[in-house]
């Protein structure tokens, strides 16, 4: 084998500065001097012969050579810290950290309950939870940046080496403050109601539109995430729809009730994509662990 004098504990400042833009929050996480993190960055730019790093009046910024070794760095770290995971599982112990890809009121539903069990079973599995838009959480998956990915249909998969499972079924409800005095929501209504849907992608929504024959968007309100939904409806606003069973609805919040409806309305699917390359044995004990909790 080729020797080389590549220093990890170089790529290690380099990687805490790129990602904290900041020498003295480095020093704190790392457990050593701002004199320390500042030759530390000194070393490898002489190193590699470019600058890394400018200087501004509160952080520093990344060059575009930094910009460039950076996924490199991360992606070598991870795999590091991939091999201490397999060790530590063959010896017996569950140790390491899980990079989950899940939107909000899924980990509310889903998972959280989950990841408190799973951690009282094993106390040192660590979990970083990541919640972007479908789209962006999907590229991370591509790029190994995590794990796997919990969302719900619609799912537009363009990678062939990903795997989408579907995991099961959640019910659609409208809600409306604690303090409405209404008992039912009426179909016959809905034009003239303040409706609050999370997205245009909503099913509901489409539903809806296709169910009173309008070809325009409804007067709604469109709150971006189910969350906003809820605490716009606990303020009186209107009425909101979000994807939730009506036993999960205190999870979101106290101040928010289920209005029944004289209509039916569309369930949701939700799935778990994942690359099987790419999982290692601490990842797949919990897959299988939360597709089988009770």
């Amino acid at each position: 084998m080729k020797k080389s004098n590549v220093n990890v504990n170089l790529y290690k400042t380099f990687l805490e500065v790129y990602e904290l833009r900041n020498l003295s929050q480095t020093a704190k996480k790392l457990y050593i001097s701002q004199s320390a993190v500042s030759q530390n960055i000194k070393s490898l730019e002489n190193q590699l012969g470019v600058t890394l790093f400018k200087k501004s009046t509160k952080s520093v910024i990344p060059t575009n050579d930094a910009v460039l070794i950076y996924e490199d760095v991360k992606n070598a770290f991870n795999i590091l810290f991939s091999c201490e995971d397999k060790i530590n599982i063959n010896k017996g112990q569950h140790v390491g950290t899980i990079n989950i890809g899940v939107q909000s009121f899924l980990f509310n539903l889903f998972l959280v309950d989950k990841m408190i069990s799973y951690r009282k079973l094993y106390p040192m599995i660590r979990f970083n939870i990541i919640n972007k838009s479908t789209s962006n959480m999907l590229q991370m998956l591509s790029d190994e940046n995590v794990d796997f990915v919990l969302d719900c249909f619609p799912i537009n998969n363009k990678n062939s080496s990903i795997i989408i499972e579907r995991i099961g079924t959640i019910e659609s409800n409208f809600i409306a403050s604690i303090n409405d005095s209404r008992g039912k929501l009426c179909s016959e209504k809905l034009k003239t109601e303040k409706l609050i849907f999370p997205t245009k992608e909503s099913n509901v929504y489409l539903e809806i539109k296709n169910y009173l024959n309008i070809t325009n968007d409804l007067p709604i309100i469109f709150a971006g995430t189910t969350e906003n939904v809820v605490n716009l409806v606990s303020k009186g606003i209107g009425i909101g729809n979000i994807i939730c069973n009506k036993n999960n609805i205190n999870k979101f919040s106290d101040k928010i009730k289920v209005i029944d409806t004289n209509f039916k309305l569309p369930t949701t699917d939700f799935f778990i994509c994942y690359k099987p390359s790419q999982l290692n044995l601490c990842v797949k004990e919990f897959i299988n662990y939360i597709l089988n909790y009770k």
